[in-house]
Protein backbone atom coordinates (compact mmCIF):
# COMPACT_ATOMS: atom_id res chain seq x y z
CA UNK A 1 0.00 0.00 0.00
CA UNK A 2 1.70 2.98 -1.11
CA UNK A 3 0.96 6.38 0.19
CA UNK A 4 2.02 10.17 -0.37
CA UNK A 5 3.39 11.97 2.65
CA UNK A 6 0.21 14.40 2.60
CA UNK A 7 -2.50 11.07 2.32
CA UNK A 8 -0.49 9.57 4.97
CA UNK A 9 -0.19 12.89 7.93
CA UNK A 10 -4.11 12.77 7.15
CA UNK A 11 -4.39 9.09 7.69
CA UNK A 12 -2.13 9.30 10.88
CA UNK A 13 -4.29 12.22 11.99
CA UNK A 14 -7.37 9.77 11.63
CA UNK A 15 -6.32 7.09 12.89
CA UNK A 16 -4.95 8.76 16.20
CA UNK A 17 -8.41 10.10 16.52
CA UNK A 18 -10.22 7.11 16.25
CA UNK A 19 -7.61 5.58 18.80
CA UNK A 20 -8.10 7.93 20.93
CA UNK A 21 -12.30 7.35 21.12
CA UNK A 22 -11.71 4.07 21.17
CA UNK A 23 -12.76 3.48 17.45
CA UNK A 24 -11.16 0.74 15.46
CA UNK A 25 -8.45 0.89 12.26
CA UNK A 26 -8.13 -0.75 9.39
CA UNK A 27 -5.21 -3.20 9.43
CA UNK A 28 -4.06 -2.09 6.43
CA UNK A 29 -4.07 1.88 7.42
CA UNK A 30 -2.46 0.84 10.93
CA UNK A 31 0.78 -1.39 8.96
CA UNK A 32 1.53 1.51 6.23
CA UNK A 33 1.18 4.20 9.34
CA UNK A 34 3.75 1.49 11.07
CA UNK A 35 6.22 0.83 8.38
CA UNK A 36 6.20 4.84 7.42
CA UNK A 37 7.11 5.77 11.17
CA UNK A 38 9.83 3.19 11.98
CA UNK A 39 12.60 5.65 11.56
CA UNK A 40 11.09 8.83 13.19
CA UNK A 41 11.67 9.52 16.77
CA UNK A 42 8.41 10.60 19.24
CA UNK A 43 8.81 12.56 21.69
CA UNK A 44 6.38 14.41 24.29
CA UNK A 45 5.59 17.88 24.40
CA UNK A 46 3.22 20.27 25.55
CA UNK A 47 0.85 22.32 23.33
CA UNK A 48 2.08 25.72 23.19
CA UNK A 49 -1.13 27.81 21.71
CA UNK A 50 -3.77 28.20 24.28
CA UNK A 51 -3.75 27.87 28.26
CA UNK A 52 -5.64 24.62 27.96
CA UNK A 53 -2.61 22.25 29.22
CA UNK A 54 -2.42 20.09 26.13
CA UNK A 55 -0.12 17.17 26.27
CA UNK A 56 1.08 16.21 22.56
CA UNK A 57 3.50 13.77 20.83
CA UNK A 58 6.15 15.11 18.18
CA UNK A 59 7.84 12.99 15.48
CA UNK A 60 10.90 14.08 14.38
CA UNK A 61 13.06 12.50 11.34
CA UNK A 62 16.64 14.18 10.47
CA UNK A 63 16.24 16.87 13.05
CA UNK A 64 12.90 18.30 11.46
CA UNK A 65 9.18 17.82 13.02
CA UNK A 66 7.44 15.45 10.50
CA UNK A 67 3.98 14.82 12.26
CA UNK A 68 1.63 15.42 15.54
CA UNK A 69 -0.97 13.77 17.56
CA UNK A 70 -1.93 14.11 20.64
CA UNK A 71 -0.83 12.27 23.74
CA UNK A 72 -2.89 9.43 24.74
CA UNK A 73 -1.31 9.14 28.52
CA UNK A 74 -1.88 13.62 29.08
CA UNK A 75 -4.58 14.08 31.30
CA UNK A 76 -6.12 17.21 29.68
CA UNK A 77 -6.83 16.10 26.49
CA UNK A 78 -6.24 12.40 26.34
CA UNK A 79 -5.02 11.48 22.93
CA UNK A 80 -7.32 14.66 21.25
CA UNK A 81 -5.79 17.55 19.57
CA UNK A 82 -7.76 20.11 18.14
CA UNK A 83 -7.00 22.16 14.73
CA UNK A 84 -4.08 24.58 16.85
CA UNK A 85 -2.96 21.54 18.37
CA UNK A 86 -2.31 19.62 15.12
CA UNK A 87 -0.58 22.88 13.39
CA UNK A 88 2.16 22.97 16.31
CA UNK A 89 4.86 21.28 13.81
CA UNK A 90 4.11 23.88 10.94
CA UNK A 91 4.52 26.96 12.87
CA UNK A 92 8.45 26.26 13.23
CA UNK A 93 8.53 26.48 9.66
CA UNK A 94 6.49 29.31 8.80
CA UNK A 95 8.21 31.89 6.14
CA UNK A 96 7.46 34.81 8.27
CA UNK A 97 8.80 32.81 11.50
CA UNK A 98 11.56 34.63 13.30
CA UNK A 99 15.07 32.87 13.20
CA UNK A 100 17.37 35.42 14.72
CA UNK A 101 17.36 38.51 16.74
CA UNK A 102 16.15 41.55 15.74
CA UNK A 103 17.58 45.28 17.04
CA UNK A 104 16.93 48.35 15.83
CA UNK A 105 19.73 50.16 14.38
CA UNK A 106 20.97 53.55 12.41
CA UNK A 107 22.84 53.37 9.18
CA UNK A 108 26.38 52.68 10.59
CA UNK A 109 24.30 49.13 12.65
CA UNK A 110 24.66 50.96 15.67
CA UNK A 111 22.07 50.34 18.42
CA UNK A 112 19.15 53.60 17.77
CA UNK A 113 16.01 52.98 19.71
CA UNK A 114 14.08 54.59 16.69
CA UNK A 115 16.38 52.69 13.73
CA UNK A 116 15.13 50.28 11.54
CA UNK A 117 15.23 46.20 12.84
CA UNK A 118 17.51 44.45 11.47
CA UNK A 119 18.84 40.76 11.99
CA UNK A 120 21.95 40.63 14.46
CA UNK A 121 23.42 37.36 16.11
CA UNK A 122 22.83 36.06 19.42
CA UNK A 123 25.91 37.30 20.38
CA UNK A 124 25.59 41.19 19.91
CA UNK A 125 21.84 40.71 21.41
CA UNK A 126 23.10 39.90 24.34
CA UNK A 127 25.75 41.87 24.56
CA UNK A 128 23.55 44.71 23.95
CA UNK A 129 20.89 43.75 26.53
CA UNK A 130 23.84 43.51 29.12
CA UNK A 131 24.43 47.00 28.40
CA UNK A 132 21.26 48.54 28.53
CA UNK A 133 20.43 46.19 31.98
CA UNK A 134 23.34 47.96 33.14
CA UNK A 135 22.50 51.41 32.41
CA UNK A 136 19.06 50.84 33.53
CA UNK A 137 20.10 49.16 36.94
CA UNK A 138 22.57 51.80 37.74
CA UNK A 139 19.89 55.01 37.11
CA UNK A 140 16.65 53.56 38.70
CA UNK A 141 18.07 50.42 40.44
CA UNK A 142 16.35 47.05 40.20
CA UNK A 143 13.17 48.52 39.53
CA UNK A 144 14.80 50.13 36.55
CA UNK A 145 14.82 46.26 34.62
CA UNK A 146 11.48 44.72 33.71
CA UNK A 147 10.65 41.50 31.79
CA UNK A 148 7.55 41.30 29.68
CA UNK A 149 7.23 37.59 29.22
CA UNK A 150 5.48 34.89 27.19
CA UNK A 151 2.22 33.54 27.72
CA UNK A 152 3.41 30.28 26.48
CA UNK A 153 5.80 30.12 28.99
CA UNK A 154 6.56 26.33 30.31
CA UNK A 155 6.50 25.25 34.81
CA UNK A 156 10.55 25.37 33.80
CA UNK A 157 11.02 28.17 31.54
CA UNK A 158 8.95 30.72 33.82
CA UNK A 159 10.74 29.62 36.80
CA UNK A 160 14.03 30.08 35.51
CA UNK A 161 13.05 33.45 34.31
CA UNK A 162 11.61 34.43 37.44
CA UNK A 163 14.79 33.34 39.56
CA UNK A 164 16.72 35.60 37.26
CA UNK A 165 14.75 38.63 37.80
CA UNK A 166 13.96 38.19 41.87
CA UNK A 167 16.50 36.25 42.81
CA UNK A 168 19.50 38.05 40.02
CA UNK A 169 18.41 41.25 39.81
CA UNK A 170 16.22 41.72 43.43
CA UNK A 171 13.64 43.32 41.07
CA UNK A 172 9.56 42.16 41.22
CA UNK A 173 9.16 44.28 37.70
CA UNK A 174 8.56 40.96 35.95
CA UNK A 175 5.16 39.96 33.80
CA UNK A 176 3.74 37.54 31.79
CA UNK A 177 1.50 38.09 29.18
CA UNK A 178 -0.87 35.40 30.49
CA UNK A 179 -0.75 37.63 33.72
CA UNK A 180 -1.78 40.62 31.16
CA UNK A 181 -4.94 39.56 29.68
CA UNK A 182 -6.21 37.90 33.24
CA UNK A 183 -5.25 40.96 35.51
CA UNK A 184 -9.02 41.69 36.26
CA UNK A 185 -9.82 37.75 36.74
CA UNK A 186 -6.54 37.51 39.22
CA UNK A 187 -7.79 40.77 41.57
CA UNK A 188 -11.50 39.31 41.53
CA UNK A 189 -9.67 35.81 42.29
CA UNK A 190 -7.96 37.70 45.17
CA UNK A 191 -10.57 39.40 46.67
CA UNK A 192 -12.89 36.53 46.70
CA UNK A 193 -10.87 33.23 47.55
CA UNK A 194 -7.86 34.70 48.85
CA UNK A 195 -5.44 32.81 46.07
CA UNK A 196 -4.51 33.67 42.38
CA UNK A 197 -6.53 31.24 40.62
CA UNK A 198 -10.14 30.31 39.76
CA UNK A 199 -11.68 27.40 42.21
CA UNK A 200 -12.46 23.72 40.70
CA UNK A 201 -10.20 21.70 38.42
CA UNK A 202 -11.12 19.80 34.84
CA UNK A 203 -12.51 16.54 36.74
CA UNK A 204 -14.93 18.36 37.75
CA UNK A 205 -16.45 18.08 33.99
CA UNK A 206 -16.95 14.70 34.83
CA UNK A 207 -19.24 14.79 37.78
CA UNK A 208 -21.07 18.13 37.62
CA UNK A 209 -24.96 18.26 36.21
CA UNK A 210 -24.60 21.65 35.35
CA UNK A 211 -22.15 23.34 33.03
CA UNK A 212 -22.39 27.31 32.88
CA UNK A 213 -20.46 28.68 29.72
CA UNK A 214 -21.03 33.17 30.50
CA UNK A 215 -19.12 34.93 28.00
CA UNK A 216 -17.34 32.00 26.34
CA UNK A 217 -17.75 30.43 22.76
CA UNK A 218 -15.99 26.91 24.20
CA UNK A 219 -16.95 24.97 21.29
CA UNK A 220 -14.23 27.15 19.47
CA UNK A 221 -11.69 28.39 21.82
CA UNK A 222 -11.22 25.39 23.43
CA UNK A 223 -12.34 22.61 21.90
CA UNK A 224 -10.54 20.23 23.72
CA UNK A 225 -12.17 21.13 27.01
CA UNK A 226 -15.94 21.31 25.16
CA UNK A 227 -15.45 17.58 24.19
CA UNK A 228 -15.44 16.76 27.30
CA UNK A 229 -18.63 18.48 28.07
CA UNK A 230 -20.12 17.09 25.31
CA UNK A 231 -19.33 13.76 27.02
CA UNK A 232 -20.71 14.72 29.85
CA UNK A 233 -23.88 16.05 28.03
CA UNK A 234 -24.66 13.06 25.95
CA UNK A 235 -23.46 10.24 28.65
CA UNK A 236 -26.38 11.77 30.50
CA UNK A 237 -28.78 14.31 28.63
CA UNK A 238 -31.63 14.25 30.82
CA UNK A 239 -29.54 15.16 34.51
CA UNK A 240 -26.93 17.43 32.67
CA UNK A 241 -27.37 20.37 31.63
CA UNK A 242 -25.85 23.33 29.89
CA UNK A 243 -26.67 27.33 29.79
CA UNK A 244 -25.21 29.24 27.26
CA UNK A 245 -24.69 32.98 28.03
CA UNK A 246 -23.44 35.11 25.54
CA UNK A 247 -23.59 38.61 23.36
CA UNK A 248 -25.02 36.50 20.03
CA UNK A 249 -25.21 32.65 19.09
CA UNK A 250 -22.30 30.75 18.20
CA UNK A 251 -21.34 26.73 18.16
CA UNK A 252 -21.29 26.43 21.74
CA UNK A 253 -25.54 27.56 21.45
CA UNK A 254 -25.79 23.84 19.88
CA UNK A 255 -25.11 22.20 22.76
CA UNK A 256 -26.92 24.66 25.22
CA UNK A 257 -30.48 23.55 26.98
CA UNK A 258 -30.88 27.42 28.07
CA UNK A 259 -29.58 30.06 26.55
CA UNK A 260 -29.55 33.97 27.49
CA UNK A 261 -28.16 36.40 24.67
CA UNK A 262 -27.89 39.82 26.66
CA UNK A 263 -26.46 43.27 24.86
CA UNK A 264 -22.92 43.60 26.35
CA UNK A 265 -22.13 45.18 29.63
CA UNK A 266 -25.60 44.20 31.05
CA UNK A 267 -25.06 40.58 32.41
CA UNK A 268 -24.26 42.31 36.07
CA UNK A 269 -28.06 42.57 36.71
CA UNK A 270 -27.79 38.58 36.77
CA UNK A 271 -24.81 38.27 39.08
CA UNK A 272 -26.59 40.14 41.00
CA UNK A 273 -29.39 38.44 40.77
CA UNK A 274 -27.79 35.42 41.23
CA UNK A 275 -26.12 36.30 44.57
CA UNK A 276 -29.39 37.99 46.12
CA UNK A 277 -30.92 34.88 45.00
CA UNK A 278 -28.70 32.74 46.73
CA UNK A 279 -28.15 35.16 50.18
CA UNK A 280 -32.33 35.75 50.60
CA UNK A 281 -33.99 32.87 49.38
CA UNK A 282 -31.18 30.04 49.54
CA UNK A 283 -29.38 30.96 52.66
CA UNK A 284 -28.85 27.26 53.65
CA UNK A 285 -26.71 27.04 50.40
CA UNK A 286 -23.70 28.78 51.92
CA UNK A 287 -21.21 27.17 53.61
CA UNK A 288 -20.07 30.22 56.40
CA UNK A 289 -17.34 27.81 57.66
CA UNK A 290 -15.93 28.64 54.62
CA UNK A 291 -16.91 32.11 53.54
CA UNK A 292 -15.37 33.28 57.43
CA UNK A 293 -12.17 30.90 56.88
CA UNK A 294 -11.43 31.87 53.12
CA UNK A 295 -13.19 35.03 52.18
CA UNK A 296 -12.42 38.81 52.31
CA UNK A 297 -15.42 41.16 51.04
CA UNK A 298 -14.09 44.69 51.03
CA UNK A 299 -15.80 47.60 49.00
CA UNK A 300 -13.37 48.62 47.12
CA UNK A 301 -9.78 47.71 46.11
CA UNK A 302 -6.98 48.36 48.14
CA UNK A 303 -4.49 49.56 46.04
CA UNK A 304 -6.12 51.60 43.09
CA UNK A 305 -2.46 50.92 40.73
CA UNK A 306 -0.01 52.81 39.43
CA UNK A 307 -0.77 56.70 38.36
CA UNK A 308 -3.76 56.54 41.12
CA UNK A 309 -2.07 57.17 44.32
CA UNK A 310 -1.30 59.91 45.86
CA UNK A 311 2.41 58.99 45.85
CA UNK A 312 2.44 58.77 42.29
CA UNK A 313 0.87 62.44 41.82
CA UNK A 314 3.85 63.21 43.74
CA UNK A 315 6.01 62.03 41.89
CA UNK A 316 4.76 63.53 38.60
CA UNK A 317 4.69 66.78 40.51
CA UNK A 318 8.69 66.31 41.53
CA UNK A 319 9.17 64.64 37.43
CA UNK A 320 7.92 67.92 35.88
CA UNK A 321 9.93 70.37 38.81
CA UNK A 322 13.34 68.67 37.47
CA UNK A 323 12.27 69.18 33.51
CA UNK A 324 11.68 72.85 34.14
CA UNK A 325 15.34 72.98 35.99
CA UNK A 326 17.00 71.15 33.01
CA UNK A 327 15.46 73.39 30.98
CA UNK A 328 16.41 76.93 32.37
CA UNK A 329 20.18 75.27 32.90
CA UNK A 330 20.21 74.36 29.10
Amino acid sequence: MALSRRDFLKSSAAASAAAAVGMSVPTGLTAAANKAETDWRWDKAACRFCGTGCGIMMATKNGKIVAVKGDPAAPVNRGLNCIKGYFNAKIMYGADRLKTPLLRVDSNGKFDKNGKFAPVSWERAFDEMEVHIKKALKHAGPEGVGVFASGQYTVMEGYAAQKMMKGGFRSNAFDPNARHCMASAVVGFYQTFGIDEPSGCYDDIEITDTVVSWGSNMAEMHPILWSRVTDRKLSDPDRVKVVNISTYRHRTSDLADIEIIFTPNTDLALWNYIAREIVYNHPEAIDWDFVNKHMIFCSQPVNTGYGMRRSDKEKKKQYKKKKKKKKKRL
